[in-house]
C-alpha cells in the first residue's frame, strides 16, 4: 500500500531533479577526469540514458504510486493523477531526444527534424505545466471548488490561513510552475540558460514546493484524510 508519507516524499523528489542531475555530473566529472581539462561535454551529454533516467525517475515513482493507489481503491482520479506524471516523463524524453539530435549537429530552425522535435517538446512542456498547475490548485490545495467560500471567491469554505495568502499562493504557483517548465527538462541547458540561471530556477522550484507543502497538508487535514492523491 502507498502511505501518505510515501507519496509526499516522492513529490519532494520531483522538485530536486536539477540536484539529482548535478550529482550525476559531479560524479562523472571526477570519475572520468574531466577536471583535468576545460571540457565537460562528456558529462553533460544527452546521448546516453543516465541523465534522462535520473530526470524522469521521480515522476516515474509517483506514476507507479498512482497506479498502485488505483489498483487498491479503484478510484479514477488516481489514473488522472498518473497522467500528470506521465506527461512529465514525456517532456523529459522529448527534451533529451531533441538535445541529443542537436549534439549530432542539428539545429532548430535549420534542421526540419530537430525543429519538429523541438516543437513537440514545447507543446508537451506547456500541456504538462498546465496539467500540473490545474492539479496543484484544484486537487492538492482544494481551491476553485464547486461550492466555494461565500465571501472569498475561488476559495474553499474551510481555511486555516489568512485568505489573502491563498490568492498570493495561486499567483506564485502559476508563475513558478511556468518558470520551471524548461529547467525540469534535461536538454538545452547550454543553449537557453546560464549555469547561474539554472541554479536560480532550481531554487525557485524548491521554494514553490515549500509553499505547496503548507496548503497540501492543510487540505489533506481538512478535507481529504485517507484519500491522498
Amino acid at each position: 500500500a502507498v502511505r501518505f508519507e510515501d507519496f509526499w516524499l516522492a513529490d519532494q523528489l520531483n522538485s530536486v531533479v536539477i540536484f539529482l542531475l548535478d550529482l550525476q555530473y559531479t560524479f562523472c566529472y571526477v570519475t572520468y577526469g574531466q577536471f583535468r581539462d576545460s571540457g565537460n561535454a562528456t558529462c553533460r551529454s544527452n546521448r546516453g540514458v543516465l541523465r534522462p533516467i535520473l530526470a524522469a525517475l521521480p515522476a516515474w515513482i509517483r506514476f507507479a504510486q498512482c497506479i498502485r493507489r488505483y489498483r487498491d481503491t479503484k478510484k479514477a482520479h488516481h489514473l488522472t493523477n498518473a497522467g500528470k506524471y506521465f506527461s512529465s516523463m514525456f517532456v523529459t524524453v522529448m527534451s533529451s531526444w531533441t538535445s541529443a539530435q542537436r549534439e549530432h549537429g542539428g539545429e532548430v530552425g535549420t534542421d526540419d527534424y530537430v525543429t519538429a522535435l523541438f516543437s513537440v517538446w514545447m507543446v508537451a512542456a506547456v500541456v504538462s505545466t498546465c496539467y500540473s498547475l490545474y492539479w496543484d490548485l484544484t486537487h492538492d490545495w482544494g481551491l476553485f471548488p464547486k461550492d466555494p467560500h461565500p465571501k472569498y471567491r475561488f476559495l474553499r469554505k474551510r481555511l486555516l490561513y489568512d485568505p489573502k495568502l491563498y490568492y498570493i499562493a495561486i499567483a506564485l504557483d502559476t508563475v513558478l510552475r511556468f518558470l520551471w517548465t524548461l529547467s525540469v527538462s534535461v536538454g538545452f541547458f547550454g543553449s537557453f540558460f546560464s549555469d547561474g540561471l539554472v541554479a536560480i530556477l532550481a531554487l525557485s522550484e524548491m521554494f514553490r514546493r515549500f509553499m505547496w507543502n503548507f496548503f497540501r497538508l492543510e487540505n489533506e487535514h481538512l478535507y481529504n484524510c485517507g484519500e491522498f492523491r
